[in-house]
This record gives C-alpha cells, structure tokens and sequence, in this order.
C-alpha cells in the first residue's frame, strides 16, 4: 500500500453519520458465481428467506422485518478497512422481482445506495451435474465518503469484498447442499415475529418515507468522520469483516 497509517483506531462510526458517495467511479461492482449439488428451487427459498441470509452472508449483523412488509429487510451490517474505526452500514433493501426458482432482484430505498440480483441456473446445461445449480450473484454499491476522503479506491474495496462474498457463497452453498440432503440439518431458523426489530430507525417507516427521508438528509450534517470510542455512550458493535491493513491510491 501507499500512504495511510498503521495506527489501529478503536470504536466505530454509527449508521447515522455514515454518508455514500453518489460518483460513478465510486461505484463498486460484484459478478460471483457457485456451482451448488442441490435443486434451484432449494437454492433460491434458502435465498429468498430474509431469515436465512444471515446463516451465510457474515457482513450482516442483524435484519429487522416487519410481517405487514415481507418484501422489505433493514440490514445492518459492520465493515472495516484497514486501522480505520469500524462501519455500521445500514440499508433498507426491497425485493424488486422474484421469480420462483430463477430469480431475485433487489435494491435499498434507504442507507446505502445499492443493487445487485441473484439468478439460478440450472447447471447441466452449463456442463454441470444434473440436479445440481449455478448460483449467480451480482451486486454493486457505492463506497462511504469515509472511506474516499481517505483515498480508498473502489477497485480496493472492490478487491476486499469480494474475498468476503466468495467464502459467503462457499457457506451457501454447504447451507443448501445440507438442506436438499437432509432438510433437518439446517441452522434454527427465526421467525418474522422474532425479527421484528427495526434496526437503526426509531420506528417502522414505509419505503416512500423512508425513501423522502433519505432525499432530505442533509450532506453536511453527515459527518461520517466522527467515531465513537468503546466504551461511550454506544456500545461497540460485533466483530466486523474487512482489510486489515490501510490502503490508499498512489
């Protein structure tokens, strides 16, 4: 790397002061796929279960739900590149378009700008087993003004990212291939009720509100440089995933 420090820095930044850069070349973009031995209708209900994303994707600390609004999930999500203080990344995501056994499509209407898909394949006809499932995952988004003031390049997190998602598609992929074995052998799974939890807002918010209100933030009040310290009057969050060491552009 160039540049940075090699200063570990304690505590972390709460959702609320984190901000999103909107520039294209702050776009970061993921094009994953895995070969699972399991049917496409067990990959995607694994996959379309809110309840379960946590079972495989580890940058997702809690989802709160709300039963009256099935097709939408508040994500909160711990990030951390290099020295710098932990990331609380929260997103309101919605499902888009579902297509039973082939294909879901979502984007956040609240938090971080996102979007991505995940499409089920019917791997013989790539070559593949029969029976078995290519899982294709894409997803971009757009980097926290934290972390390009810094001079994080979205190519790096780009890089870091997609070690994470990778391994999380690994886990998957032994989630679903338990499941079409042996349904029994699946992790617990929660309930919506036991979910309803809406992290990091005050109270539920329809997606047009949540939507207005993300339009009227203000840029400068985001002060995403603030960090709390441990011990404060925040509690530090879980173990977050991301680089360890700082990297900056040349």
């Amino acid at each position: 790397h160039s540049g940075g420090t090699e200063q570990d820095i304690s505590g972390y930044t709460p959702a609320n002061f984190v901000s999103f850069s909107d520039a294209e070349s702050h776009t970061c973009r993921y094009h994953l796929a895995v070969d699972v031995e399991a049917p496409s209708d067990v990959c995607f209900d694994i996959w379309n279960d809110w309840n379960r994303i946590v079972d495989y994707m580890d940058l997702v600390s809690q989802i709160g739900l709300d039963p009256a609004h099935p097709d939408v999930a508040l994500f909160q999500c711990f990030y951390r590149w290099g020295m710098l203080p932990v990331l609380e990344i929260a997103m309101l995501v919605q499902k888009t378009r579902v297509e039973k056994g082939r294909l879901i499509e979502f984007e956040t209407i609240y938090g971080m700008p996102a979007s991505g898909a995940v499409e089920f394949l019917d791997a013989k006809s790539g070559g593949g087993k029969a029976g078995a499932t290519t899982v294709l995952f894409r997803f971009e988004h757009q980097l926290p003004t934290m972390l390009v003031n810094m001079g994080v390049a979205a190519s790096s997190v780009e890089m870091d990212c997609k070690v994470i998602f990778n391994e999380n598609l690994a886990v998957f992929k032994q989630v679903a291939e338990a499941v079409a074995s042996d349904p029994l052998s699946a992790p617990p799974r929660q309930t919506a009720e036991e979910r309803e939890i809406v992290v990091g807002l005050p109270e539920w918010q329809s997606p047009e509100d949540a939507a207005v209100q993300q339009a009227e933030i203000d840029p400068a009040e985001a002060t995403d440089e603030v960090a709390l310290a441990e011990g404060g009057d925040v509690p530090p969050p879980p173990p977050a995933r991301g680089r360890r060491k700082s990297t900056t552009n040349r």
